[in-house]
């Protein structure tokens, strides 16, 4: 299945007015596409099968294909808000959490000024979370601070360790762009570097990630694969040199 950075996997016509009608959405990052319990088909199916276990119909699913859960300034989940703020839906059904945002502000955001604002509850599947309850409330707000917790410290002891070993002038895992691997050991990479140096250059200058992966694809640089460059990216080459 072929799916762009946004959307819209439509359903049948609805058939029977007097079910709540409900939306799913489906965010899938650069960072997972190795990882298949968060593949975009496994979360369309949990959706769609969770839909007709509680009898809801399912208007449509929304996805955000390679897009970061960093913040909500992403194509699909502003369609989410959207149509929440039209009143034609009740539910908004997510397979995980984290697949709405990766930040417990977000998420709250997103569940007190958006959709209890509009009448709308939230079902997240795999932590069994129904917003239309006080309990299911509760623990969402239990979750998320949870969730973004575990995420700082494993940044923070990941940032630790990474830090340790460039000191060390060792690899860590592939070599990152602006170095050659030479015998088990990183050596610079000139012509590379300039385009780190650029990268950084431009987010000192407040362009945004994606606004950067934009100004290199279209200046004809490189990714360390000769691939494409996304924000996912950029925000790697960032955090890694």
């Amino acid at each position: 299945m072929s799916i762009q950075s946004i959307t819209e996997l439509n359903r049948a016509p609805l058939q029977n007015p007097s079910k709540p009608t409900a939306i799913g959405y489906i965010r899938r990052s650069i960072e997972d596409k190795h990882n298949k319990s968060v593949s975009i088909e496994l979360q369309q199916s949990k959706i769609q099968d969770y839909c007709k276990l509680h009898d809801l119909y399912l208007k449509k699913i929304i996805v955000d294909s390679g897009k970061s859960g960093k913040d909500l300034n992403r194509a699909g989940i502003q369609k989410v808000i959207a149509l929440a703020k039209t009143g034609e839906i009740n539910a908004v059904i997510v397979y995980r959490l984290d697949r709405l945002s990766r930040r417990v502000k977000d998420i709250l955001t997103l569940v007190e000024d958006i959709f209890s604002s509009n009448h709308i509850k939230l079902h997240s599947i795999t932590e069994l979370i129904d917003t239309g309850s006080p309990q299911g409330r509760f623990l969402l707000n239990i979750l998320s601070s949870l969730a973004q917790m575990e995420r700082e410290t494993i940044s923070e002891r990941m940032k630790d360790a990474f830090a340790e070993l460039k000191r060390q002038g060792k690899r860590i895992g592939s070599t990152p762009l602006g170095y050659l691997n030479g015998g088990g050991r990183l050596r610079i990479n000139n012509a590379e570097m300039k385009v780190v140096t650029y990268i950084k250059t431009l987010r000192a200058q407040e362009f945004s990630l994606s606004s950067i992966a934009q100004k290199l694809n279209v200046e004809g640089y490189p990714t360390k694969r000769g691939g494409k460059w996304y924000a996912g990216t950029v925000k790697y080459i960032l955090e890694r040199t």
